[in-house]
């Protein structure tokens, strides 16, 4: 039976500010790699809430899809819809987590990571809005 709840919605939102605020204790040199993990952190975030989106099937989260229409749609077209979105967050992450990584061995400004980060949650955001239910 397909029940709507936001439970895990909430608890991935307070276990990922705990994250956020425990990033303040690792001891930096300067302000680069607590940057880069906020920026890392907030974009796995966003591939692990899709990740959750799909196993749980709970594609409502998502705006403009409400509980009926997700719940008229059946399983499957759920789990499809929710893997296009994983599919897009997850690969963002990816190719995220190689960059930031590389930025922090060279010594580049977390600056490119913040931007790249921030570019590619919108481009990646944008690319979500013509999969439909």
């Amino acid at each position: 039976m397909y029940k709507k709840s936001y439970k895990g919605f909430v608890l991935g939102l307070l276990v990922f500010l705990v994250l956020l605020m425990s990033i303040a204790f690792i001891p930096a040199e300067d302000e680069q790699l607590p940057m880069r993990l906020i920026m890392l952190l907030t974009v796995w975030y966003m591939a692990a809430l899709s990740f959750q989106v799909w196993r749980t099937e709970q594609v409502y989260w998502y705006n403009g899809t409400s509980f009926e229409d997700a719940e008229a749609a059946g399983s499957e077209r759920r789990k499809e819809f929710a893997w296009r979105h994983f599919r897009i967050f997850g690969m963002f992450a990816l190719v995220m987590a190689v960059l930031s990584c590389a930025m922090q061995l060279l010594g580049w400004s977390a600056w490119i990571d913040f931007t790249v980060g921030t570019v590619g949650i919108c481009v990646a955001c944008f690319m979500t809005i013509p999969i439909k239910l």
